[in-house]
């Protein structure tokens, strides 16, 4: 077993996350989540100023996960993500290929001990982990994802290779240079401050271990200027619970 990972804190962190203080989707979450969105161009501002603070964003994505989690995963899975359909290929091998494809430009052994930032409900940590035989340690800031997640790894006889833990992956609470790799998919997009995911992820890496990300990104195409394109753009941030959407160029 790799030292970042065992039953015991396995146990610890499903336990207190099955707490039934939990706190699931409640009305008063939602009318303040779409509170923040509004289509006249004063709010739209307002909301942009609001998250340029780099700890804005972090109340709309809890916010956002309570009421949209269990929608989820009842139509779409338990991998919060999409995946590329080739030729007669359903949708569950879509979702895979797309995780395998990570572990293995990853190079993901048997044993190494990798981080899965914003892991949601741990789909992707699942079978990244049954790929590669590697242990995958979540970080989460939902607090009812982390529950999930935990509970659907017990269900999957995991345990003793996959942990969620409630933490921020702007301030990872591992030591340098501790893992063998760390990957996010579509998760850092929930956050506006970039430089602080990425840095953290590079201090907590081995020497030569890799940090993979798919991101949510505008392009040269976007026009910030185009009443169309910042509709299309807001729509997207506010059924999609993200903060401010990043430039490519931001996460390259």
């Amino acid at each position: 077993m790799g030292s970042l990972l065992n039953v015991n804190r396995y146990e610890q962190e499903f336990l207190k996350n099955k707490s039934d203080t939990v706190e699931l989707t409640t009305r008063s979450r939602a009318n303040t989540y779409f509170a923040r969105f509004k289509e006249d161009s004063e709010e739209l501002q307002n909301h942009r100023n609001a998250v340029t603070d780099k700890g804005a964003g972090k109340d709309l994505v809890q916010e956002y996960y309570s009421i949209s989690t269990d929608l989820y995963e009842f139509g779409w899975g338990e991998s919060f993500h999409f995946g590329i359909l080739w030729g007669d290929s359903s949708f569950e091998d879509a979702i895979r290929r797309y995780e395998y494809f990570l572990a293995l430009k990853m190079k993901l052994n048997k044993d190494d001990v990798v981080l899965d930032l914003g892991c949601g409900v741990g789909g992707p940590m699942r079978n990244i982990a049954r790929f590669s035989g590697a242990q995958i340690i979540g970080v989460n800031i939902s607090e009812y994802q982390v529950y999930r997640a935990n509970l659907l790894n017990r269900k999957a006889g995991l345990m003793n290779q996959c942990m969620a833990r409630t933490g921020d992956f702007t301030k990872l609470e591992f030591d340098d240079s501790s893992v063998d790799g760390a990957y996010a998919i579509e998760a850092t997009c929930h956050t506006n401050d970039k430089d602080s995911v990425y840095s953290e992820a590079f201090r907590v890496l081995k020497p030569g271990a890799y940090f993979a990300a798919w991101e949510w990104v505008t392009t040269d195409k976007y026009d910030a200027n185009n009443p169309e394109h910042q509709r299309v753009r807001f729509n997207l941030e506010k059924g999609n619970g993200l903060p401010e959407t990043a430039p490519w160029h931001e996460v390259i």
